[in-house]
């Protein structure tokens, strides 16, 4: 299948590991030039020259999602590289897991700047390039916790049920220049970041688990009907999807990929 994005400069936040490095991977394989971006430059050049052995057409820009700076120079360096960006895939962010009482308002405030207002300042940098083109997909990772609030992902759930207005609200007025807006939601997904977070879901979770690893065993069974972590693979096939001219009639919608862990209709 064609997915009409061969040639088209896209931009993967977050790409050094995980969900943003296997996107950058499929993007790459369908014949987009990628320009990854993430803080630690060591891990974001190891990715690099992995992803140069599926394509040459990827480059490695280090960016702190906090710094407008280090946007800026991310999306001039992407387009230097490969012409202006079409493509985005907002994927890097902070999770804080906790309950409200163990929540700070510094870890709170900086899962808030890294991704909500990281998402917002890549995405008003990256329209008008878009809108000039008549052509642009952005697709944002989000989290199941936007729609269905936990008390165990409370900082995560403020995070992104403001990213999901985001979306909505953004694609009703950038749709009419083709530039399509949508979200993936993925549940527990095998990535640094959830692992990052087992000691906060170990303290605070619903399961009684008295480890670790008791806790990783158990914890997708109650959270999906697939009872099993997700891969950031099957994560990636989605955003290819949404990065896609095979989504031209998709805009303003959020897809869970989370193996059946949300219960709501929508």
């Amino acid at each position: 299948m064609d997915f009409g994005i061969r040639g088209k400069s896209a931009i993967v936040t977050g790409g050094s590991k995980g969900i943003g490095y296997a996107s950058a991977r499929r993007l790459l394989e369908e014949g987009a030039k990628v320009t990854i971006c993430a803080r630690n430059a060591d891990l974001l050049n190891k990715a690099r020259d992995e992803l140069a052995k599926v394509s040459p057409d990827v480059q490695a820009v280090v960016a702190d999602m906090v710094k407008k700076a280090d946007i800026e120079n991310l999306v001039r360096k992407a387009a230097e590289k490969f012409g202006p960006v079409q493509i985005l895939l907002n994927n890097a962010g902070e999770m804080h897991t906790g309950h409200f009482d163990t929540m700070t308002e510094e870890r709170l405030q900086l899962q808030l700047d890294t991704k909500l207002f990281g998402y917002m300042r890549a995405m008003r940098l990256i329209f008008p390039i878009m809108k000039e083109k008549g052509w642009g997909r952005i697709v944002n990772i989000i989290g199941g916790a936007g729609k269905q609030p936990e008390p165990v992902s409370l900082g995560s759930s403020i995070t992104n049920a403001g990213l999901l207005a985001l979306v909505k609200s953004l694609s009703q007025d950038w749709a009419q220049y083709g530039v399509l807006v949508n979200a993936v939601c993925p549940g527990y997904i095998e990535t640094d970041n959830w692992s990052r977070n087992m000691q906060g879901l170990l303290r605070d979770n619903d399961f009684k688990a008295k480890s670790e690893a008791e806790l990783r065993v158990n914890a997708p069974k109650f959270n999906n009907s697939m009872q099993r972590w997700g891969r950031p693979e099957e994560l990636a096939n989605a955003v290819l999807f949404l990065s896609s001219e095979a989504c031209s009639f998709i805009t303003g919608m959020s897809i869970n990929v989370d193996g059946g862990r949300l219960r709501s209709l929508w």
